[in-house]
């Protein structure tokens, strides 16, 4: 099992478990559609987190135009902007 970090402005977590539980409608906010997922921390307890399913227009890094894939297999892959 791989253990990943997810940084909350208010909480730093340890996620242990990429198994997600994940909970329709979607909603969307500025740029993206967004989805309820429900994932556990390193003490077992649920936690409900906001994920990215589609982005809508253009996003940015540093200021300029960063428009990353959507799901990739590693963060690497993640980190890549596809803008053409």
């Amino acid at each position: 099992m791989k253990t990943k970090r997810m940084i909350s402005e208010q909480r730093n977590y340890l996620v242990k478990t990429v198994e997600a539980e994940i909970d329709k409608p979607d909603i969307f906010t500025t740029g993206a559609f967004l989805y309820p997922m429900k994932i556990k921390d390193s003490n077992g307890c649920d936690l409900w987190v906001w994920v990215v399913s589609d982005f809508d227009g253009d996003s940015f890094r540093e200021g300029e135009v960063f428009n990353p894939p959507e799901s990739a297999e590693t963060l690497e892959e993640l980190l890549i902007n596809t803008t053409g």
